[in-house]
């Protein structure tokens, strides 16, 4: 009868179990480093890359304020300007001409705000993929937030601005006549009124009423100029916050 006899297997010594051990440690170890070394290098790519599309994005504001600013200054002279005309018609008449700039003034004015609508498209991508978190410089993120929390401001402004405007444009129904306003609807037709030979008057020499229009236009041009003020600090915020960016993330001669 055959016999099968067992190979002899060679016990390890602790040194080799420890030495097994350390190299499975090792390499559970190195693979950790490898996976945290290869997820920071794709967080800061991801950092870096949103970082250049905000500084495109907030380029992209700077002429949008530049614009909204070189308008609204131009409403705020009209107001004033109407303002003033109206303090001065409370005294005593006026000439065809000087009638015919007050409507065209009132229609061209507009009651319409200039708004800046800054551009949102990296703010947006920041909130779907948790952009704040990647930032590891504090001072850009304080600045990021910053500007566009100021963007509130400058919308919480726009309204009352809105609301004064509307308030003197009620008191305007009694002051203008809409007969002759309905000759010039559209924005295309507000420069023929300065071209037009209609005899041009209000409906009221109330002075009471006409001091009331010019105190309501004074609140409304205050709180426009507030806005213009505000709009010229964003402007500034978003110089500095591109320059931030682009220093610390080397992005001077991308």
């Amino acid at each position: 009868m055959e016999v099968h006899h067992h190979p002899h297997v060679e016990k390890k010594s602790f040194k080799e179990y420890l030495l097994e051990g350390l190299m499975i440690f090792l390499a559970v170890t190195l693979g950790f480093f490898a996976e945290s070394f290869r997820e920071n290098i794709t967080k800061h790519e991801k950092e870096h890359h949103l970082m250049e599309m905000l500084v495109e994005d907030l380029k992209a504001d700077l002429p949008k304020l530049d614009s909204a600013i070189a308008k609204n200054d131009i409403k705020l002279n009209r107001l004033d300007t109407l303002r003033l005309m109206i303090c001065d018609v409370s005294i005593k008449k006026l000439t065809n001409n000087e009638y015919r700039y007050m409507y065209f003034l009132h229609r061209a004015a507009n009651y319409r705000y200039f708004n800046f609508f800054a551009t949102k498209r990296t703010i947006e991508q920041f909130a779907k993929n948790d952009g704040f978190g990647l930032i590891k410089k504090q001072q850009v993120s304080d600045s990021i937030n910053s500007y566009y929390q100021f963007n509130e401001d400058i919308v919480g402004q726009e309204n009352i601005h809105s609301q004064a405007l509307y308030e003197s444009f009620q008191l305007s129904q009694t002051i203008f006549d809409v007969r002759i306003l309905n000759d010039y609807l559209t924005r295309a037709d507000i420069p023929l009124i300065l071209s037009s030979d209609k005899i041009f008057s209000l409906i009221t020499n109330d002075k009471n009423t006409l001091l009331l229009f010019a105190y309501k236009l004074y609140t409304a041009r205050g709180t426009l100029f507030v806005s213009i003020v505000n709009l010229k600090n964003q402007k500034a915020r978003a110089e500095r916050l591109i320059k931030l960016i682009e220093k610390e993330y080397h992005l001077e001669n991308q």
